[in-house]
């Protein structure tokens, strides 16, 4: 592969010939050639990988010693190309070869430096194209499964892991990892870790792990901000960085990178990294153009979850005030009333409508009460607890789901809280109003387990409470409520 040095492994198996092949290819080592050269028939199969064989000459004695080589070969997957030389018959062994397809056997008598370098060079460029081709087909199909998971699934950050596995092996490196860029406000400030993956038997040491933050100081890669904007991507040997910046890199044990930008809606959300270890790499323009369509379908992905979750959260959220509307409540309802089941406690249905808000849309028009029903949403929340839900459902009327009610003065408790937030006026373009609620109050299951009935039971009870204004009334009506009752105290 480019960037490594290639080896020839030189099976001589005692052949009286060997000898001059290995000195014709020994001698011109000037062309980047490694030659490793074995006579006995050992296990010749340990040579292969740690030595990036490329290429084996196979010196032939014994035909049937060829024969078994080659289907061990074949076996073990080996992928480089096989020069039979010999002084056999070229038929015979071209009949052994052939279906494995090495090189045309070469007689002995024939062999010379410009014949068994022309040879082996044509071997080698063959397998270089053929090496492309395949890590160009492997790249589109890890892009095919790419946009198939992303596309299939509503969630794109459930398959990042897989998705960067199958890119990271379709283009052979040994480093892959996403960062999504993280702001302060308008300030970039640095990326956060999505999620990476690492090859075997490559050092994760000093490496970012998901869910981290760290500035691009910190990644070595701040002076190319603008150039992940503007070019989109960096392609670079660690040897052609700064030298301030190449300790840094030197202790991930990366030699080349290549970094692919990945842009949502026109801004830089942040980018694709991979990291080559074990050689130095010179990336294609094909396979920069194919990660950066692998990039693009993430970008897709990301946009459509952004934009089904935006279209969610429009259907279930008020559009003025950001609280959940009814479509909302009702669901957060049934999820209080399953957990009400397990813990046989009551929920508070509270229905709140403003006194007289009609007056201050007469008065100051319908932009400033818009204002003021942002803000009385904004009071409601800081009223309740966490696991209680304040939600809009209509003009002036909100409505808040109490749970975890052990006794009356829980409810009693809650209508407080919530007139108290009322007691300060509200101030809107420097116009200084009083708002006042009236709060009805259902509870379940004591008055009905039917959510409709419950909030029209509340909605009587709110009736009572406009008739003095500024309180709130639990409903009080019903077999054995009265007796529930007794114990309550008006506001």
């Amino acid at each position: 592969m480019e960037g490594i040095k290639q080896s020839i492994l030189l099976l001589g198996d005692q052949a009286d010939f060997s000898d001059q092949i290995f000195h014709i290819v020994r001698d011109n080592s000037f062309h980047g050639l490694n030659i490793i050269r074995t006579e006995k028939r050992v296990e010749f199969l340990k040579y292969l990988k740690p030595n990036h064989i490329c290429l084996i000459i196979f010196c032939i004695r014994d035909l049937s010693y060829f024969e078994q080589s080659i289907k061990k070969l074949h076996e073990y997957n080996y992928q480089g190309s096989i020069i039979p030389i010999t002084n056999l018959d070229s038929g015979e062994v071209g009949a052994v070869a052939n279906p494995f397809k090495c090189h045309e056997p070469i007689k002995v008598e024939s062999i010379n430096n410009e014949i068994l370098l022309h040879a082996i060079f044509s071997c080698i460029e063959k397998k270089k194209i053929i090496d492309e081709i395949q890590i160009h087909d492997a790249i589109l199909r890890s892009v095919n499964f790419a946009a198939e998971k992303f596309l299939n699934n509503p969630d794109w950050r459930t398959h990042i892991k897989e998705v960067l596995q199958n890119i990271a092996e379709a283009s052979q490196v040994d480093r892959t990892y996403l960062y999504e860029n993280v702001y302060s406000g308008k300030n970039l400030i640095g990326v956060r870790m999505v999620e990476r993956w690492i090859a075997p038997g490559i050092s994760d040491e000093s490496i970012t792990i998901p869910g981290d933050v760290r500035t691009f100081k910190q990644l070595g890669i701040s002076q190319f901000i603008q150039e992940l904007r503007e070019i989109r991507f960096i392609n670079a040997d660690i040897d052609d960085l700064p030298k301030k910046i190449q300790p840094m890199f030197r202790l991930m044990r990366v030699k080349s990178l290549l970094i692919v930008s990945i842009f949502t809606n026109g801004d830089w959300w942040g980018f694709i990294g991979f990291d080559q270890c074990s050689y130095q790499r010179t990336w294609k323009k094909l396979e920069i153009e194919e990660l950066r369509t692998a990039s693009s379908m993430l970008s897709a992905a990301i946009m459509r979850q952004k934009t089904d979750k935006r279209i969610k959260y429009l259907a279930t959220h008020d559009y003025l005030t950001d609280l959940p509307n009814r479509l909302l409540f009702e669901d957060h309802f049934y999820g209080a009333k399953a957990r009400c089941q397990r813990t046989n406690k009551w929920i508070g249905l509270f229905v709140i409508d403003l006194d007289r808000f009609k007056r201050i849309n007469d008065t100051y028009g319908h932009p400033f009460g818009d204002k003021v029903l942002v803000e009385v949403g904004r009071r409601l929340q800081s009223s309740i607890r966490a696991s209680d839900t304040v939600a809009r459902i209509g003009g002036d009327e909100f409505i808040i789901i109490g749970e975890e009610i052990n006794t009356i003065n829980d409810l009693n408790l809650v209508g407080k809280k919530i007139l108290n937030a009322f007691t300060e006026p509200i101030i809107c373009n420097n116009n200084k109003v009083q708002v006042s609620p009236s709060i009805g109050i259902s509870v379940y299951p004591q008055d009905s387990e039917d959510l409709e009935e419950l909030m029209q039971l509340a909605d009587k009870s709110l009736y009572q409470a406009k008739k003095q204004g500024n309180t709130f009334n639990i409903y009080q009506e019903g077999a054995g409520k009265q007796l529930w009752l007794d114990n309550v105290q008006k506001y």
